[in-house]
Order: C-alpha cells, then structure tokens, then sequence
C-alpha cells in the first residue's frame, strides 16, 4: 500500500493531463473501439482515470451507462474524483 502512494504523486504530476503523444494518438483511439458498444467497463489500476475519461469523451457521455474504476492508491483516486467530479465512490 505505501509503495503505491510513494509513487503516486510522480504519476499524478506527470500524467494526469495526458500520456505521451504516441500513446494518445494510437492506443487509447484503439481502446475506444474496442469498448464501443460496451455499456459497462471496469478500468481497474486506472490511475488518475484519464483513460477513462478518453473513452467517455471519445464515445460520448450518454453512451457508456458505468465506467467503475479501481486502483491501490487513495492519491490517484483523489486525483480521479477532482478531474470527474460527477463520479460517485
């Protein structure tokens, strides 16, 4: 648990806003597909959600019924619930 936290804030700062450009570009736009059409995704180790968020954007809102996600640390959560407010815990 505490290996996870001593981690998070380097994540939460280098990440939360976005990944690498390649990665943007070509795997989360594979990912999307891949979930069209599901109405229900568990993003587990899901960090500070932004790929969940890049599914709900990309999908648009009104078409996933429940994206829950799940992660070890309490930080990434937090930064989770600040970006996705609307989420409930």
């Amino acid at each position: 648990d505490d290996l996870w936290e001593s981690h998070a804030d380097w994540w939460i700062e280098g990440f939360t806003d976005g990944a690498d450009p390649e990665y943007e570009e070509q795997i989360l736009p594979l990912a999307a597909a891949e979930l069209a059409g599901a109405g229900r995704v568990l993003d587990v180790g899901c960090g500070t959600g932004f790929e969940a968020g890049v599914v709900i954007d990309h999908l648009g809102p009104g078409r996933i019924e429940a994206i829950v996600c799940a992660d070890p640390s309490r930080d990434m959560l937090a930064a989770l619930q600040a970006r996705r407010p609307h989420g409930r815990r």
